[in-house]
């Protein structure tokens, strides 16, 4: 068969045809489904964009593939008609295929599934999240209980994580779960981050009483603590501070205790104080927590807003603290 007559054949244009028609349907159940869905944001012309880009262009593609196939006798014009209608089909269906993919992994991880590369970690995630002390000590044998998995999740920062969230267990608890890992084996710092994070201190207590070091380096190679300066609370300080945290440590050159004022954590830069950190480490600019205590008073005082007591706290902590040189002016 020559390829004219194949292009004027009955199968070939009843496989134009039922694309076409397929695509004219998906088109139109996208623009009734499009109307009764509520518009948020106000009317900032997102939805006449959508209707413009998804809805109307490929229409009027469509329709021009339909007119052209349908009046043209030239074969190369009918192959090309029907390319184009098949193009769209495959896109929609490669979308299609990558969201049920991402569907189908999101749902996977949020049952402890998704992480890992092998079966027997896949199974001692999900037992992690199901709280089954029971599988997940018979499981522990046969696993890397430190293997890293995807977004660098272990199964220690997956009992964190679903610790932190505050995901119920219906037996057990979710730190009992925490415990169990460091008692199998589990590397303390890999929980830390979610830790730092976590509004119970138990659980950052059991990682530090287990061996995590409280100096724990992340991996864009600064101290795990800087990342949490905003939003650490209290508690999780002293703990730190109890299990050996380096007072005076450093992240690009600025002190805890200044990194700490610039955040205006006042109340930990307090117990920073008092545990014996030295406040009068300037970072290289030799901008300092006592310079950064002034700035913010006047600035609060020019505002007629109240000053914290802590602040005025951490006010007499440093001028009752012996005068000594400025580490600045050293040298």
């Amino acid at each position: 068969m020559s390829f004219g007559n194949l292009t004027s054949s009955f199968g070939f244009s009843l496989t134009f045809w039922a694309i076409a028609g397929a695509e004219a349907c998906a088109l139109l159940f996208i623009f009734v489904s499009s109307l009764g869905q509520p518009q948020y944001g106000g009317n900032d012309g997102g939805r006449e964009m959508a209707f413009v880009f998804f809805i109307l262009t490929p229409g009027i593609v469509l329709l021009l593939c339909m007119l052209l196939f349908a009046f043209s006798s030239s074969p190369l014009w009918r192959v090309l008609a029907l390319l184009a209608v098949i193009g769209p089909g495959l896109l929609l269906l490669g979308n299609r295929v990558r969201s049920a993919a991402i569907t189908h992994q999101i749902a996977q991880m949020q049952l402890g599934r998704g992480y890992f590369a092998t079966r027997p970690l896949n199974d001692m995630g999900a037992a992690v999240v199901a709280c089954d002390t029971a599988a997940m000590q018979s499981l522990a044998p046969a696993v890397d209980l430190n293997a890293m998995g995807k977004y660098d999740m272990t199964l220690l920062a997956l009992a964190v994580d679903r610790a932190r969230d505050g995901a119920k267990c219906t037996r057990g608890s979710r730190l009992d779960v925490v415990k169990d890992l460091l008692a199998l084996g589990a590397n303390g710092d890999s929980g830390l981050d979610g830790a730092f994070a976590a509004s119970d201190s138990r659980i950052l207590g059991a990682l530090l009483e287990a061996g995590a070091n409280p100096n724990h380096v992340c991996s864009y190679g600064t101290p795990l603590v800087f990342r949490w300066c905003s939003s650490l609370p209290l508690a999780h300080l002293r703990m730190l501070i109890a299990h050996g945290l380096d007072l005076d440590a450093k992240e690009y050159g600025a002190p805890l205790a200044l990194v700490l004022a610039l955040n205006r954590r006042w109340d930990l830069v307090e117990v920073l104080i008092q545990s014996g950190a030295d406040w009068r480490i300037p970072r290289e600019d030799g901008r300092n927590v006592s310079g950064e205590l002034v700035e913010q008073l006047a600035e609060l005082r020019a505002e007629k807003k109240a000053v914290p007591p802590v602040m005025l706290r951490v006010g007499d902590l440093l001028n009752s603290a012996p005068q000594q040189s400025d580490p600045a002016s050293d040298g």
